[in-house]
Order: structure tokens, then sequence, then C-alpha cells
């Protein structure tokens, strides 16, 4: 919300709207990142509602029942909302089986493969992604090629080989990858010669961390080094933890380990 409220929502209103010339892309993590993932998970549904066609939203690491029954998403639906997350027609259950149908990456513009764990060591084609059947049910164990780069696209901790992020852009006829998972210290940071982008969108992570958080826009005459803009974030100064969690919910989120960010250069 602090994105909109600075940088403009999308909206279609004459005048002030700006979704006919901006296309959206939000690259995971919805849930379990804070303590309002029910409201963030719940706007971005009803942004692609409201225009499918411009509002896009791929799957993250924590888009998957294996993480988010433990980590935030299931306990927020039963103190918010009276929810049963065991039960096969919950609110948790059902956002699960939305999570498993959503698409694991994107490609902008022909150029820019998007997602939120970036790339991992097992490279693929993107025709070789195109062939899979959705709902996905992510593995701790994939034994097939293509279901252990999904594991990597999605969660894995991500590749910074400047030999396998080249490999894999020529392979593709790409000129980047855009990954989001992992928190850094200026909200963005470019490895691998700029071939390889993080962008992280959560300011003071985990409540520790003091990091700005970033968004990206692209222009269609993108490329690499080319017409990159973000805009940042700095964390809150009055920032706390909300008051709707009781105590032995905060002492968890205390304890939750936090991705560090890494360090300005």
């Amino acid at each position: 919300m602090r994105f909109f409220a600075e940088f403009g929502a999308p909206n279609d209103i004459v005048g002030q709207g700006d979704i006919d010339s901006f296309d959206y892309l939000f690259l995971g993590n919805f849930v379990d990142r804070g303590t309002k993932s029910l409201e963030v998970i719940c706007l971005l549904l009803a942004l692609k509602l409201r225009y499918p066609d411009q509002i896009h939203i791929i799957r993250g690491a924590h888009e998957d029942i294996r993480l988010n029954k433990y980590h935030g998403l299931a306990e927020e639906c039963e103190l918010k909302l009276g929810d049963e997350p065991s039960e096969a027609n919950s609110v948790f259950s059902m956002l699960n089986r939305l999570f498993e149908v959503l698409p694991i990456a994107a490609v902008i513009e022909d150029k820019v493969f998007a997602s939120c764990g970036g790339i991992g060591p097992t490279i693929f084609t993107l025709s070789e992604l195109e062939t899979l059947r959705r709902p996905i049910t992510l593995k701790d164990e994939p034994s097939m090629k293509i279901q252990k780069a999904v594991t990597e696209i999605v969660c894995q901790a991500p590749s910074e080989n400047e030999d396998q992020v080249n490999r894999f852009l020529v392979q593709n006829g790409l000129s980047m990858v855009l990954r989001a998972r992992e928190c850094v210290a200026d909200g963005i940071d470019e490895l691998c010669r700029g071939t390889l982008v993080s962008v992280f969108s959560a300011t003071n992570y985990g409540g520790r961390h003091a990091n700005n958080a970033a968004m990206l826009t692209f222009r269609k005459t993108f490329k690499v080094n080319g017409e990159l803009t973000s805009k940042c974030l700095a964390p809150m100064t009055n920032s706390s933890l909300d008051l709707w969690l009781d105590d032995r919910r905060r002492n968890d989120l205390e304890r939750r380990p936090a991705t560090p960010p890494r360090r300005r250069i």
C-alpha cells in the first residue's frame, strides 16, 4: 500500500489512472511476510479480477501449504476469520488450492525471465515450462529435471553463477533474470554484470534488518543496463508489530529467522 500511495495505484479513473499504460507483475511471497497476509492476497486477487489483462500474479515459495501452514497464513485465517485450516472448505485450504494453479514465472517483453526464486543449477527451456500442467504440487526431493527446475524457480536458493545465468539466457534468447526472494539492503541489487537482478519489496524485513524496499519499471525499449528504473521506500520510523498478535504469536514471529540483507556496496 505504501508503494501504491507513493507512486500510484492501478485504477481507471479518467485523468488519474495508469492501468491502460502499465502492466503490474507481482513476484510471489504474498503471505507469511508480516501480519497482513490475508489483506495482501485479497487485494491482489481483487485487482486481478478487476483488471485481468493488466495484473499478473506469480507463485512464490510461501504460496505452498508446507510453509504457510506454519509461518503465518493458517494462524491469520484462524484468528481473523474463525477459520479451521484443516477443513477442506476452509479459506486457508481454498487459498492453497488457488496457489497451486498460479503461474510460476513470467517473461517481460520477450527479454526478462521473472520468478520468485530466479533460476537454479537446473538449466531448462521456456518451452519445457510451457508443457507443465497445473495444479502444481511442489516437492521436497523432485526426481525429474523439470520438477527440479520448478522447485528452484519458486523456492530454492537462487544461482549467482554468472556462467549458469548466461547459459540460461542464451539458450532462451533472453537478456535478464529478475528474482524477488532475497532480501537486499537497498531493495534492489544487480549481479552478474547486470544480467541478474534482485528486487525486494518489504521494508525492514522481519522487523530487524532496516532494509529499503524497491519496485522496478521496464520500458518496452528495455535493454540490459538500459531503461530500468527503480523506485524505493525506506523503513517507517514508527513501524511496529500489529496489535492483533497475541504474546505467543509475537514471540514466534520474533524468533522466526529472516533472510539477511545483502550488504550495500
